[in-house]
């Protein structure tokens, strides 16, 4: 496959507020270049914000999942990601996954434990949601684990070897994080990502 795309790490920064439902008249388009755009969207009580990406790959839709799953690929093409694996396998649908983020000077890295769940529907599209699930594994020493993350993946077979993708993520990265690079990993972060895709 020649399509590769982001699979967001850990410092995708936006503090968490969950229970906050996406609505398309609350997001705002922040970037758009190389068929690739990123919005963002304010969240009550935060000064961050959540961050949408919606772009279309040409790809088959059981090649783009199999890349959602392929972890030791991870290091590869995710931004800031050094490693990835798969810690606890439940089914062939539902999976945790164990996953460390390097950050720029002066902010700690991160590491991250997700439950994955993939979902195809009657139409053939593909929602994969993970969630983080900080106490499966021990702390570890010299990272900062990120114990709110909610995010999802919606994966749409268009014909002609096309897909379109729309993800979500709401993340708190814990720790302390400057608006600096706050900004940079929930903008550039992910177009950067998806760009050399």
């Amino acid at each position: 496959m020649t399509s590769k795309i982001l699979y967001t790490c850990t410092l995708l920064g936006i503090i968490v507020i969950f229970n906050t439902s996406f609505t398309t008249s609350d997001w705002v388009l922040k970037k758009e270049e190389n068929g690739i755009k990123v919005y963002t969207k304010n969240l009550s009580g935060s000064d961050v914000k959540a961050v949408k990406m919606i772009t279309s790959v040409s790809s088959s839709l059981s090649a783009m999942v199999s890349l959602l799953e392929d972890d030791p690929s991870y290091n590869e093409w995710v931004y800031h990601c050094t490693g990835a694996k798969i810690i606890k396998t439940i089914s062939n649908t539902e999976y945790y996954r164990y996953q460390m983020t390097t950050a720029p000077w002066p902010v700690e890295n991160r590491d991250l434990i997700t439950h994955a769940r993939v979902i195809q529907n009657a139409q053939k599209a593909v929602t994969v949601t993970g969630n983080a699930f900080p106490t499966s594994i021990p702390e570890k020493s010299g990272l900062v684990r990120v114990k709110k993350m909610d995010e999802t993946w919606n994966l749409v077979p268009k014909g002609n070897n096309k897909v379109d993708i729309e993800y979500q993520i709401i993340t708190d990265p814990g720790g302390s994080v400057p608006s600096s690079v706050m900004n940079m990993f929930i903008i550039d972060g992910p177009f950067e990502s998806m760009k050399e895709s």
